[in-house]
């Protein structure tokens, strides 16, 4: 599938952005074949000096690490969603499949789902200009949100695994 279109949606919201807010972007790459994808759509980009592609890493604490030192996550990656939720760390996501939609409505955060297949619209980057800038001005609310879904998700889990455990007994 040619992905060049959709890049380059991605790296003119990514601009926007990045002129609005002054910041910088580090893409990381949370599967090997993304990094390739990251570093075309910074090519893309105007604003490509306040871009960087983290190298790609299996170790999860390499991953765990680079978000853990960022103010939110922009992400697709369902394990990136995760991750960030259970650091605290706000999201912005762009759905592509169905199991990223479903994690959303399980955490809370269905108001903020977006479908990747509407990315070369006027409407969706206009949609996802106002979930960054909800989402950015509200980051401690998200923050807060978010760690107490990844608790509510952990005490269910464990839950779940003592009612396994005393069925297997």
């Amino acid at each position: 599938q040619d992905l060049s279109e959709r890049r380059k949606a991605l790296a003119t919201i990514y601009d926007d952005i990045i002129n609005e807010k002054k910041g910088r972007v580090v893409f990381v790459p949370t599967v090997k074949v993304d990094h390739d994808g990251y570093s075309d759509i910074r090519n893309k980009m105007e604003c490509r000096s306040s871009v960087d592609v983290a190298g790609y890493s299996n170790d999860i604490n390499h991953v765990i690490t680079l978000l853990a030192n960022s103010e939110l996550l922009l992400g697709m990656r369902l394990h990136s969603l995760i991750l960030a939720t259970l650091l605290g760390k706000p999201i912005v996501p762009v759905s592509y499949c169905g199991k990223t939609k479903s994690y959303l409505e399980l955490i809370g955060l269905e108001k903020l789902y977006l479908d990747i297949e509407e990315l070369e619209t006027e409407e969706f980057a206009h949609s996802f200009k106002n979930n960054f800038d909800h989402v950015w001005n509200n980051q401690s609310l998200y923050s807060v949100q978010q760690r107490t879904a990844a608790e509510n998700l952990r005490n269910k889990a464990l839950k779940n695994a003592k009612m396994v455990a005393e069925l297997v007994d």
